[in-house]
């Protein structure tokens, strides 16, 4: 009896056979060929695999939690994400998917509804009846842990892609002009005065954060190369993030990488005081490394010559604001508060944005409507005053 073939491998006769063996994370069938010497030769090698592999069976029993756990520690912390994503989404699950509720249930029993009404109580704060402090933006990067964590368990056949049916509360964004005044802190021009004028081991870099609006890690990442032509070139930044470990502990990892959008890389014109100061400064580093027995190529480190780490900056800023009898305020204030600066000297909110290196001028328009709606402020301030007896 004649074999019975479709295909020709090799220049060999052959049986080919397709057949579904399980989905991707998308969704996606995953198909694979089965060779034959015959249709029976392939459909029996078919069979053998799939019996195989059906040892490998999802266990429908496990616990969310326990699955949960798995995929963020096994999977997630080695998935090709930028590490403060993965950062993020494991803050995410321990802060507020771990202890929930409905973890303790087998992956069997939970339903779309459950998962609705767990994004539903986060929306106004609550988890399993209780209080928990839920912003906007950590219910979105919640959601987004979620449909990789579905979509893993989908794939591995533990269930449904449940997190294709939820619903993500939208919450009520906030009046855009009151949300301006709340979030945008800046320094009047005696603060600042009297922010420089205080003695600081760090003076040079509270004076290059007021002078140029400068992001903290771009500071951190300058070189002395990096000053050139009166200008600060700024390329790089210093990111720090904590690794995830495969036993959930984390540990702080620091590198220096390029800026991340285009519109990060920039030349700032150094104000002549400050270039003055540039030199004075340089001065001073070197005979600290001299005296110290270091040697480095950037600008601001430790008595050391170590990297700074922003932690450590911003110990040192509310420090310094407290000597100063100022009230404290977050040191991307500065930044704030040299953006204003712009805007108060007619600067063309165009050429703003490019000195700041925002990723959207309508950032840079914040500033500007702030310092608008300030100074009208200050303006009917001083008309009420001429109307008091």
């Amino acid at each position: 009896m004649a074999r019975k073939t479709n295909c020709t491998v090799h220049g060999k006769d052959m049986y080919r056979l397709r057949a579904q063996i399980g989905r991707d994370l998308n969704g996606t069938p995953i198909n694979k060929n089965f060779y034959g010497d015959s249709k029976r030769d392939a459909e029996k090698k078919r069979d053998k695999y799939i019996a195989e592999h059906e040892n490998t069976q999802a266990d429908i029993n496990e616990t969310l939690g326990r699955l949960a756990e798995y995929y963020t520690y096994q999977v997630l912390r080695v998935d090709n994400l930028a590490p403060s994503t993965i950062e993020l989404y494991e803050q995410q699950y321990r802060e507020k998917l771990k202890d929930a509720e409905m973890t303790i249930k087998p992956i069997k029993n939970i339903t779309v509804a459950m998962l609705q009404k767990f994004f539903n109580d986060l929306s106004i704060g609550k988890r399993d009846g209780k209080d928990l402090n839920v912003s906007k933006s950590s219910i979105k990067a919640l959601s987004k842990y979620m449909k990789k964590l579905f979509s893993y368990l989908y794939a591995a056949g533990y269930c449904q892609n449940l997190m294709l049916y939820v619903v993500i509360p939208k919450l009520e964004a906030a009046d855009p002009s009151s949300e301006i005044e709340s979030n945008i802190e800046v320094f009047s021009d005696n603060e600042v005065k009297a922010i420089l004028e205080a003695p600081n081991r760090k003076h040079f870099l509270f004076l290059m954060a007021l002078s140029t609006g400068l992001r903290i890690g771009e500071l951190l990442a300058l070189e002395y190369d990096d000053l050139r032509d009166d200008c600060v070139v700024v390329s790089k930044q210093l990111n720090s993030h904590y690794k995830i470990l495969e036993d959930g502990s984390r540990e702080l990892e620091t590198t220096i990488k390029k800026v991340k959008s285009s519109s990060s890389n920039r030349s700032v014109p150094l104000p002549a005081s400050v270039l003055r100061e540039l030199e004075e400064y340089r001065n001073w580093h070197q005979t600290e490394m001299m005296q110290n027995g270091y040697r480095t190529t950037y600008l601001f480190t430790s008595d050391t010559g170590k990297i700074i780490y922003a932690s450590n900056v911003r110990r040192a800023w509310m420090r310094h604001l407290k000597s100063c009898g100022i009230e404290y305020r977050k040191f991307h204030s500065c930044r704030a508060t040299y953006c204003t600066m712009l805007c108060r000297q007619g600067i063309p909110l165009e050429t703003a944005y490019k000195l700041m290196g925002h990723s959207d001028i309508n950032v840079t328009a914040q500033f500007y409507r702030y310092v608008g709606t300030s100074e009208m402020k200050e303006a009917a301030q001083s008309i009420d005053e001429k109307f008091i007896i």
